[in-house]
């Protein structure tokens, strides 16, 4: 589990974005139709891809599997699709849900059984964009920022103030592994990445053991 460094610091603009928290679902049924609005964070193209086919796999009777997402953060691949309904009346309402959000590294599905009752135009954007706005809400919004990653080996007899450190900085923290020494995984905003370590340098005399690993955008 890991918990969260306080303290907030100006990053630039590619060390930062908006998106969900969680993947999430939800339902909404109208005049017989059903909509279901599943929603997950991304990391890019590829997986909003897999998690479209995941979605149609999971629902393969449904009328419609219609979908928006933003990824390549911190580039910009936009795509939607209406799969079937009118032009414009569901991929982009969807889209601009996402959008309106500020919401990036997102991807949206929307699924429809119908129902018997013809929606009309209007009636297929509010139903899309409804089911979509919920599906933000049910996935929670949260902001990524890019984090340095590192394995910290340590000796046992150094473990009880390294630990205590890293529970009184709040640091975000894997679960430490006990074999010959202790290892650990830690995250810390890339800005704050250098000061944290030469604290824990000095902490431990110089004689932690570290491992880089590659960064990553986590929630803040």
């Amino acid at each position: 589990m890991f918990l969260f460094l306080q303290g907030a610091m100006e990053l630039s603009g590619d060390e930062r974005y908006t998106s969900v928290r969680q993947r999430a679902r939800v339902e909404v049924e109208i005049k017989k139709s059903r909509f279901i609005g599943d929603i997950a964070p991304v990391p890019d193209e590829s997986a909003a891809l897999a998690f479209i086919d995941a979605v149609r796999a999971e629902f393969p009777t449904a009328t419609h599997h219609c979908y928006a997402y933003i990824t390549g953060y911190p580039g910009r691949v936009v795509r939607m699709n209406d799969d079937g309904e009118p032009s414009g009346t569901a991929g982009r309402p969807i889209l601009e849900v996402i959008e309106r959000e500020g919401l990036t590294n997102t991807v949206v599905v929307v699924t429809r059984y119908f129902g018997g009752t013809l929606l009309g135009a209007a009636g297929l954007v509010r139903a899309y964009a409804g089911t979509a706005s919920q599906a933000v809400a049910a996935a929670g919004v949260v902001e990524y920022v890019l984090h340095e990653r590192w394995q910290l080996r340590c000796d046992y007899a150094h473990w009880g103030k390294l630990e205590f450190y890293l529970r009184t900085e709040e640091i975000k923290v894997g679960d430490p592994r006990f074999g010959t020494a202790v290892e650990v995984e830690l995250a810390v905003p890339r800005r704050q990445a250098a000061a944290l370590r030469q604290s824990i340098d000095d902490l431990l005399s110089g004689t932690a053991k570290w491992r880089e690993m590659s960064p990553a955008f986590l929630p803040a």
